[in-house]
């Protein structure tokens, strides 16, 4: 019995009209044409979350290498004072600046959106709304306005080390 298991009884099951779902469902059929135990189904999925591990990692170092090589053309390209550099191939590699904010101070920023027009703008993460709602729904209160809930069966994977 888990932590939800109390509140799921009341809520209707996800809604499946997405076109990852219609994705998700084509495989589940041709899955389910082999006639899979549940054991095979746990042992498949097993194997899928370590392929998963391993294409992250994978991608993981990718991304660091990729990391490496655009600090590296920046630093060059800025000592040669050019922004741009086109190949042989044809294709043009180039700089350019640009501002990234970060927020160093939550509260004010709200402040700021709210004094300027931009309350609409401002929400919650889903992390944050969808835990929320699960904690009011486990104390026996109604979901916020403007929030429908509907309960998600998932699959929790604990591994062995």
């Amino acid at each position: 019995m888990g932590k939800y298991t109390s509140v799921a009884a009341g809520l209707t099951p996800r809604p499946e009209e997405t076109a990852w779902q219609a994705e998700v469902t084509a495989i589940k059929r041709t899955v389910l044409d082999a006639e899979p135990s549940e054991a095979d189904l746990a042992k498949d999925l097993l194997a899928l979350r370590a392929e998963k591990d391993r294409v992250k990692d994978a991608l993981s170092a990718i991304n660091l290498r990729v990391g490496a090589y655009e600090q590296l053309i920046c630093d060059q390209f800025e000592s040669a004072g050019i922004t741009q550099l086109r190949l042989e191939s044809g294709d043009t590699i180039s700089t350019q600046i640009k501002p990234y904010a970060r927020i160093s101070d939550r509260n004010l920023f709200r402040q700021w959106c709210v004094a300027n027009g931009l309350s609409d703008a401002l929400q919650l993460p889903w992390q944050t709304t969808n835990s929320l709602v699960a904690d009011r729904l486990v104390e026996g209160l109604d979901e916020p306005d403007g929030i429908d809930c509907y309960k998600q069966t998932t699959v929790v994977l604990r591994r062995s080390r």
